[in-house]
This record gives C-alpha cells, sequence and structure tokens, in this order.
C-alpha cells in the first residue's frame, strides 16, 4: 500500500448564490440571463479552490427559503452573496438565516466604468452592484449574521454581447485583489473542513508544570471538530510486538521522506 507523505485537504464547500429584484426581469430583455451569467462566472472561478454550489438567482423570499435548506443539504462551509443588481435584503436574508455559516458579500462591478452615452435603464441596473450593499450589510448586522464584504471588480476576460461597456476588467489591479481575498476566503473553508474531519493520536503527557504545553482536548473538538484520540502506553505496548520489521522500515522511510532530518 503507497504511502502519501501527508493527507491530502478536504476541499472546502461553498454555497453561492445570486440576489436581484423580481420586477427587473420582465422590464428589461436579457436583464436576468445577465446577471446568471456573472454568476456562473463566479461560479467556475471560485472551483479553482473549492467545492461551488450554486443555488442560482434568489428574487424573492419563497427560493430564499429553498437555497436556505438547499445549502444546509449540501453541507457547505460558507456561504458568498453574490449581488449582481440591485435586491431587497428581506428576499434574501432567510438563506444565512436557515443555513447558519458565514457570509462573503460579492460587491463585484463588471465594468471599470458605465459608457454614460449609450447607457439605458437596463444597462444602469446591470452595474449597480453597489446599491444594495449597505441594505444587505445593515440587515445581516441587526440579525447578527458574520458577514464581510469582498468589493472590486468582476475580472471578466470578454465583454458579454449585451453590454455597451467595456467589461474586459482581468488585468486590473482591482479585480486582482478582489479574487485574491475571494480565494484566501475559499481557502479558509477547506482548513475549516480538512479539520473537522481530521484525527489527532495524543500519547503521554507533558513535563509537570509546563502550563503552555497543556491541552484541552473538549475545546479542540469544540473549536475545530477535530477528533482527538487518546493513546494508552499499556495499548501501545499489546500492538507494538506485533509490528513486523517490514512494517517498521516502512514507517521509518515514511517519516524519513517526510522530515528534514
Amino acid at each position: 500500500m503507497e504511502n502519501s507523505k501527508i493527507k491530502p485537504p478536504l476541499k472546502g464547500r461553498v454555497g453561492l448564490y445570486s440576489i436581484g429584484h423580481p420586477h427587473y426581469w420582465n422590464q428589461f430583455e436579457g436583464l436576468h440571463d445577465r446577471m446568471i451569467h456573472y454568476g456562473k462566472f463566479i461560479e467556475n472561478r471560485l472551483s479553482e479552490y473549492a467545492e461551488v454550489h450554486n443555488f442560482g438567482m434568489v428574487d424573492e423570499e419563497s427560493k430564499a427559503y429553498q437555497a436556505g435548506e438547499w445549502f444546509n443539504q449540501q453541507n457547505v462551509d460558507i456561504l458568498f452573496c453574490h449581488a449582481s443588481t440591485y435586491a431587497m435584503s428581506a428576499s434574501h436574508l432567510p438563506i444565512a438565516q436557515i443555513c447558519k455559516r458565514p457570509v462573503v458579500v460579492l460587491n463585484l462591478q463588471p465594468a471599470l466604468q458605465m459608457n454614460y452615452a449609450k447607457t439605458t435603464t437596463g444597462e444602469w441596473l446591470a452595474h449597480c452592484v453597489a446599491c444594495c450593499v449597505p441594505e444587505i450589510s445593515n440587515a445581516f448586522r441587526r440579525a447578527r449574521i458574520p458577514f464581510h464584504v469582498v468589493s472590486g471588480l468582476l475580472g471578466l476576460e470578454k465583454t458579454p454581447e449585451i453590454s455597451v461597456a467595456n467589461e474586459v476588467t482581468y488585468h486590473h489591479p482591482d479585480a486582482i485583489e478582489a479574487w485574491k481575498e475571494i480565494e484566501e476566503w475559499a481557502k479558509a473553508a477547506t482548513v475549516t473542513r480538512t479539520l473537522q474531519y481530521g484525527r489527532m493520536g495524543f500519547l503521554g503527557h507533558t513535563y509537570p508544570g509546563m502550563l503552555d504545553m497543556y491541552s484541552d482536548f473538549t475545546m479542540i473538538e469544540a473549536q475545530t471538530g477535530l477528533h482527538v484520540e487518546i493513546l494508552e502506553m499499556c495499548d501501545l505496548m499489546k500492538i507494538l510486538p506485533s509490528v513486523t520489521e517490514a512494517e517498521k522500515k516502512e514507517k521509518l522511510k515514511q517519516v524519513e521522506d517526510f522530515f528534514v532530518i
């Protein structure tokens, strides 16, 4: 049996959803599909760092309840709220109330600036991402939901045909910095999940009186989800005689490969 040097980490599970206003879709042709396209772009980028579960557009309370339950079923570690256009906070607040996970609000502008000479109301709505973020922040804070806002540019490599602005921003510092921050949140979810499903063996005890060395196993399990297996010397003595020379050599080689000696 081949032993890897280190147990591979479990990918963090991200719950992604976009928010919008239901009355916009019939008034402004193509706006809904455009918002979905932006959400799909975010899903594909996030997939580089995490396992992504994208619910899609949430534009009314009934969908928010469905999304919250669905994210619980997927056992996600963190929620990403994509502010695609203006959305009423009441239409999506239940998601984070049902799926009690930290929320990262994505305040990502599609373009560096609008084409004011050609902008229509529908075009403006595709770019008014930030207008609902203060409302979202207020609702989350009053509901005591932990959240963080990532602001910057979306980072598209190609401008959608429907747009009258230049949306190619992948090279802009504000897009690069925003996605760096998003990557860090996704990787934090990976750390959380890996710890939660990890196991640690503890053998013996520290030298008496060294208070900085003592461990509270209850708090380790409570804070990280990590399982601590307490090993006894007497049990180890029972197992030791059954270990073969080949197994000893294999384990020594594994230690030598892993550590710089």
